[in-house]
């Protein structure tokens, strides 16, 4: 009966890992015995080639000793008889080395085979064991207490409080902002906090540039890696979707508590002294100009790199649907391609027009901040998103995300199943084949010279 839950496919996966290891480690038996025979065959190759250049060595020392003709002819005979046998015994010990290095280095693949079928058996024994606990709520009387299982985890998530717990921080949140912003003004302020947002959008492009990939090799593996990549993925999910819900329920309270040390720390430091309230007054209404330009320009800018994403995102696809063709005559890029250029001609006219003066004015009454207060300010723009990302993390969400992806996880394994067997055992022999291969390229020249010549 085909395995339905996870348990019973680990239960399957540690018997099959501990058959392949056997299977690994008879043929690594037999090849390290046609290894030992290859030696004692070679010794006494050796020994039939001394004996026979010992006796063409002492027949030509003792050639002019000969008194007739006939005896020279002998000789010259025997030495003949000698040469074509030495060059075969030449040749039987050039085949016995040539054999012994690629059953060694069949032997070296055999072992890391072995090796990692007696670590992947193991390994799996054990994920067998711990699969079968996963069912248990609790521990059994008498056993010493465990670290939640996934069902223990489950219910945490289902009792989980922590969003509201992160919800009661806005007042917090709003008191350190006062706190961090005092003494600033109003247009600075606002401006610093499109910074921090234009930051971490900057940040989070470049991440989305590495989900576009990744969502695009998502949709193309099932189709040109079959079940396996099928398999990988929906394994990439469930683990991904578990890793989420532990993080939330291990280090969610952690994080908050982090977050909220943090705030009280920024609502303790010291104000702005009288000197920086005089030194950011004195700057700040010559800098009202530029601080606008500034922002124009940034705004051009966040036009700019979502073009560059549309671009990418045009680009792979056309990659994905016509991967013979180039690119750039895909229309879609082109489009793309036209609407880039456009948002790089405004990003281009906002700089120019936010000048050297401009900006010297803006870098003015920036300079007139302490760097203490910046970080202080960096701190509240930190938690800020952090805040917002525990606050799209919802408890029941990610225990029906991970219930999901534990089913999808299982279809595809059971349909992977023989698939991915095959093809590791198909993987295994290449490899093998490739060892073989390389341990006989050495060889080949010497080897193709004594086949011309006939040796053997």
């Amino acid at each position: 009966m085909a395995a339905s839950t996870l348990p019973e496919l680990a239960d399957a996966d540690a018997r099959s890992t501990k058959e392949g290891a056997q299977r690994a480690t008879k043929r690594l038996e037999v090849i390290q015995q046609r290894i030992t025979g290859a030696a004692d065959d070679t010794e006494a190759m050796n020994e039939k080639l001394a004996k026979a250049t010992t006796e063409e060595r002492e027949l030509k020392a003792n050639l002019e000793k000969f008194a007739t003709e006939a005896e020279a002819d002998a000789i010259v005979e025997r030495l003949r008889d000698l040469t074509i046998e030495i060059r075969g015994y030449q040749a039987q010990l050039q085949e016995l080395a040539e054999s012994t290095d690629r059953w060694r280095g069949m032997s070296a693949v055999l072992q890391e085979e072995v090796r990692r079928a007696t670590v992947q058996a193991a390994r799996a024994e054990k994920e067998d064991a711990a699969e079968k606990k996963e069912n248990a709520d609790e521990p059994k009387a008498g056993e010493p207490p465990r670290p939640p299982n996934r069902a223990g985890i489950r219910r945490l998530l289902a009792a989980s409080t922590l969003g509201d717990a992160v919800g009661d921080t806005t007042a917090a949140l709003a008191t350190a902002e006062t706190h961090a912003y005092k003494g600033l003004p109003a247009k600075l302020a606002d401006r610093v906090r499109e910074r921090a947002r234009e930051r971490l959008a900057t940040t989070g492009g470049l991440r989305a540039s590495i989900a576009d990939v990744t969502a695009a090799v998502a949709d193309l593996r099932p189709t040109s890696e079959g079940p396996a990549g099928k398999t990988a993925l929906a394994r990439a999910d469930f683990e991904a979707a578990e890793t989420r819900a532990r993080d939330f329920v291990f280090r969610g309270r952690e994080r908050l508590d982090a977050i909220l040390a943090v705030l009280a720390t920024i609502k303790a430091a010291p104000e702005l002294s009288a000197v920086d309230h005089d030194a950011i007054e004195d700057a700040s209404a010559e800098a009202a100009a530029g601080l606008d330009l500034e922002k124009t320009l940034a705004t051009k800018q966040e036009a700019l790199h979502a073009a560059k994403a549309a671009v990418r995102k045009a680009r792979i696809a056309a990659n994905a649907a016509k991967p013979d063709e180039d690119p750039e005559l895909d229309p879609a890029v082109k489009q793309a391609q036209t609407k880039l250029k456009a948002a790089r001609k405004a990003v281009d006219d906002a700089a120019a027009t936010y000048t050297a003066d401009e900006r010297a004015k803006v870098d003015r009454l920036s300079a007139a901040v302490p760097d203490v207060r910046w970080r202080l300010i960096q701190q509240l723009e930190e938690i800020r998103h952090e805040l917002v990302l525990l606050k799209v993390v919802k408890a029941k969400a990610l225990a029906q995300d991970w219930e999901t992806s534990e089913t999808a996880l299982v279809s595809a394994i059971l349909e992977d199943r023989k698939a991915a067997r095959g093809l590791a055992l198909i993987r295994a022999e290449l490899a093998v084949r490739n060892a073989a291969v390389q341990a006989a390229a050495p060889t080949e020249q010497s080897r193709m010279f004594s086949a011309l010549r006939g040796d053997g």
